[in-house]
């Protein structure tokens, strides 16, 4: 579904427009002066400035092909020509047969090269060509489908049947057979476009009026819509438009009702053309489009952590598929995702950004640029293992009281952030043992710093180690001492991969 709403658009001239038809490259529009229109890209562009002649005549209808690769055009002072979209080639044909009327209406059938065409004058004749290849037209014999009056507008079914309309509120159809009034009885009013599907067939007129024709009931239903003149009309699958005076634009979808768009302009609009992006123009160049609404989608999904990170925080999804067009639930804008995909296994992103998105990944490791002040070492957490031997059978933490300048730095420490999230079991004295041989031992706050050992003098190398009591030990037994006291370090280390990501934060 579309939106209600048609934004206006840079017009390229100030020439008013009168028609337009969808191609395979965008819309193209025709309008005084022979000014011919086109938007191929971003931005409308003129494609031809004064009419396949170059003699400035107004061109006032066109139609495109099939395969929408070719559009034909027609105008006053017998102006006729196409313009092919694929290789921007202008051709012109203008006063066919010595006629230099003015052309009121064009339909064309078939694809480029094997076109069927039918072109109607003021005077209501209809005059039919057909191209063959890079031949020029190959004329037909006019036929006045009824009394003369003015034929405004001309549709070719997907049945290969021609449609007109004439300004008296007939409407005429010809299967190959010739031509032959259909309706409208008693309409009275002035008829000024016809579109023809499948579905059946569509009748712009005044008043805001329209005419819906259902051929397997051979009947005519009048649809008052609004109360503008009518002078466009188009269909799609899902979608009725039309386009009248004032900058009116009304549209029914499917099984709805009408409404009346907002279209950012109050110039007449002489056009609508439906595509990917529907346009409507009209008086002083004025062009309006919209396009289609935007609905919520996810992201490819690249098997990464981050984007279902994303997609869950911002959308309310359950992981993430295809984000090309999202929006927020709310109509309000979110921020863009990460351009690359970035693997778990190989985090390649900022220390602020890996704990934006949660659980940092298990190898991970801090950049040493951004390491802070704040950032405290194993070591200057819970002293070195190298500079724990024992000295005199004393641990580092039972050899050496603290000092007033170590409990002044412990009740610092206390605020320090990093430090008020270690776990209890880190904080405790490190082994019992310890506890056990020196009971005098003063005891520390729970977040203080553990004091650096007093230097103990150098011990000759000859002069055996001994225990708590002065006997002396073997070297195994310092061994294994050593080597218990080392596990039970790394057992109160918090493990990187199990810990909370905010406690590895580095600010």
């Amino acid at each position: 579904m579309k939106a209600d709403t048609w934004t206006a658009r840079t017009s390229p001239t100030e020439e008013t427009l009168y028609d337009a038809s969808m191609t395979s490259h965008g819309p193209v529009a025709v309008g005084d002066d022979g000014v011919v229109v086109g938007k191929f890209g971003d931005e409308w562009e003129v494609l031809v400035e004064a009419g396949p002649s170059v003699s400035s005549n107004d061109l006032t209808t066109i139609d495109v092909t099939h395969d929408g690769t070719r559009v034909w055009f027609a105008g006053s002072s017998g102006a006729l020509g196409c313009y092919d979209v694929d290789q921007r080639w202008k051709s012109d044909y203008s006063f066919p047969i010595e006629k230099t009327s003015t052309w009121e209406a064009i339909a064309v059938n078939d694809v480029r090269g094997r076109e069927v065409v039918r072109v109607a004058n003021g005077s209501g004749e209809v005059f039919p060509f057909r191209v063959n290849g890079r031949k020029g037209p190959e004329w037909g014999e006019p036929v006045k489908p009824h009394s003369g009056s003015t034929i405004p507008a001309m549709d070719a079914g997907p049945d290969g049947t021609w449609y007109a309309v004439d300004t008296s509120g007939n409407v005429f159809a010809d299967d190959g057979g010739g031509w032959e009034r259909i309706g409208v009885r008693n309409a009275q009013k002035d008829f000024y476009d016809i579109y023809a599907d499948e579905s059946g067939i569509l009748v712009a007129a005044e008043e805001g009026v329209i005419y819906r024709y259902e051929p397997t009931a051979e009947n005519w239903t009048p649809i008052k819509v609004g109360s503008e003149n009518l002078m466009d009309i188009a269909r799609t699958p899902d979608e009725v438009l039309t386009a009248g005076g004032a900058g009116t634009v009304f549209s029914r979808y499917r099984g709805g009702e009408w409404r009346r768009a907002e279209t950012a302009t109050e110039h007449n609009l002489w056009a609508v053309a439906v595509g990917d992006t529907d346009v409507a123009v009209g008086e002083s160049g004025a062009i309006i489009e919209r396009t289609d609404a935007a609905e919520p989608k996810r992201h490819e999904d690249f098997g990464d952590a981050r984007w279902k990170a994303f997609d869950e925080k911002y959308l309310g999804l359950n992981g993430p598929e295809n984000l090309d067009n999202w929006v927020d639930p709310e109509d309000e804008p979110v921020v863009s995702p990460p351009k690359e995909p970035i693997e778990d296994d190989e985090p390649d992103v900022s220390w602020e950004e890996a704990t934006e998105w949660g659980e940092m990944p298990g190898d991970w490791e801090e950049p040493e640029e951004e390491s802070g002040d704040e950032w405290r070492s194993r070591d200057e957490l819970f002293g070195s293992n190298e500079s724990s031997e024992t000295t005199d059978g004393a641990t580092p933490e039972s050899s050496a009281s603290p000092t007033p300048e170590a409990n002044e730095s412990n009740n610092s420490d206390e605020s320090t952030p990093l430090a008020a999230d270690v776990g209890d079991s880190a904080r405790e004295a490190p082994t019992q043992n310890a506890q056990s041989e020196s009971n005098t031992e003063p005891e520390t706050a729970e977040t203080a710093e553990p004091a650096e050992p007093a230097e103990s003098p150098e011990k000759d190398a000859s002069t055996p180690s001994t225990d708590g009591a002065g006997e002396p030990r073997d070297a195994a037994t310092d061994d294994a001492a050593a080597e218990a006291a080392s596990d039970e370090d790394d057992e109160e280390w918090p493990d990187a991969a199990e810990s909370d990501a905010d406690t590895w934060y580095d600010g």
